[in-house]
């Protein structure tokens, strides 16, 4: 490449392109190639951070949902208890253990009155042999009446 004319006047030394790039242009690409093989790496570094992250969003999503079926899960039992009991289709574990403790209660009131009623029919035995043993002709059939109707029935005799 030449200088026009009227340059040339000034000035002594011409301005070459040569098809080698110089030196200078060599080092400024050897250093942008190292700048974007470290911004390669800074970039697959972020992105697997980025997987990572996303990973832990998911898991946290699940835990939250697990989470909100439990406490519905809980609601809808605390729910189960203001609806009848007729209309529910499961028993709670306290409703159970309640109605369990209710039927013992009932049955041992049930085998109470059993013991009452065999006394009181033991009782009422003894005044009518009592009266009848003392006339004379009733005391065998008091003995029959005690004990002979009612069999394996524990002295309890049918009415």
């Amino acid at each position: 490449m030449s200088l026009p004319g009227k340059l040339r006047k000034f000035c002594t030394w011409e301005i070459k392109v040569s098809p080698n790039p110089p030196l200078l242009f060599f080092r400024e690409h050897e250093i942008l190639r190292e700048e974007i093989k470290s911004l390669q790496g800074v970039r697959s570094k972020l992105e697997t951070r980025e997987r990572d992250l996303e990973d832990e969003l998911r898991k946290s999503k699940e835990d939250a949902e697990k989470a909100a079926k439990a406490a519905a899960a809980k609601e809808g039992e605390d729910q189960e208890e203001d609806v009848p009991l007729a209309q529910r289709k499961r028993f709670t574990r306290v409703e159970m253990a309640r109605v369990l403790m209710e039927r013992n209660q009932y049955k041992e009131k049930f085998m109470e009155l059993q013991e009452a009623v065999r006394w009181t029919e033991m009782i009422r035995a003894n005044k009518t042999d009592g009266s009848g043993g003392a006339g004379g002709a009733g005391g065998g059939g008091g003995a029959d009446k005690k004990g002979g109707g009612s069999g394996g029935n524990w002295g309890i005799r049918k009415l």
